[in-house]
């Protein structure tokens, strides 16, 4: 049982149907990531997408450019905000972090593996995975079920960086229910990443952890 690695589990779905003649609340779109403590790197904020409200159908060939230059307009930010979401890991060693724990929660487990370098090494409890394919066939899936069930709370972190490497320590509290068992516990985690065609990639990870006092 591995309790330092966890990741708080995703939201459950939200309807976002909008009830005919009510005016439609926006749609969050990019979850924004919040700095440990004070002094942390400024983080990105959570981007909306409000959709347009509903309006009488358009007729003509002016109500056919309407039409067109509305769905323009949708597909320039459904572009836009697809290109925008990946540079949050690019950008930051942090977020690259967070990114991967939010994939282990979420089950994604291409997502959680194309934030890996394929040298990676895993160290915990006196055990080694010396490699991303070795970590992918012994661990990732037990690590993806053990997510989903748990939640995990940042309580400290530091990072650096240094050319194209970087580290960032991360103090934990893990809580939840897995496989019938009560989990509270401490995890201490670092990860060191290495900036590899423009993007950060983690190369090593040390888990550890302790029952919550």
């Amino acid at each position: 049982m591995r309790p330092d690695r966890r990741t708080s589990p995703q939201p459950a779905a939200t309807d976002h149907r909008i009830p005919v003649g009510s005016e439609p609340a926006p749609i969050p779109v990019g979850a924004g990531l919040v700095p440990a403590r004070e002094g942390a790197s400024p983080s990105p904020t959570t981007v909306y997408l409000c959709p347009r409200p509903r309006r009488a159908r358009a007729v003509g060939p002016r109500g056919a450019a309407i039409r067109q230059r509305s769905f323009g307009t949708s597909l320039l930010a459904i572009l836009l905000l697809g290109i925008a979401a990946p540079a949050l890991s690019a950008d930051d060693p942090a977020a690259t972090v967070d990114a991967f724990h939010a994939a282990l929660a979420a089950g994604d487990r291409d997502a959680a593996l194309a934030l890996l370098a394929e040298d990676l090494t895993v160290f915990e409890s006196g055990w080694a995975e010396r490699t991303r394919e070795e970590y992918a066939g012994h661990h990732l899936g037990a690590d993806m079920e053990f997510s989903a069930a748990t939640a995990r709370e940042i309580v400290a972190r530091s990072s650096g960086e240094a050319e194209d490497a970087a580290w960032v320590l991360t103090e934990t509290r893990t809580t939840g229910t897995f496989r019938d068992r009560e989990i509270a516990s401490l995890g201490l985690e670092t990860m060191v990443l290495r900036r590899t065609e423009g993007s950060w990639r983690i190369v090593h990870i040390h888990w550890s952890a302790r029952d919550a006092e």
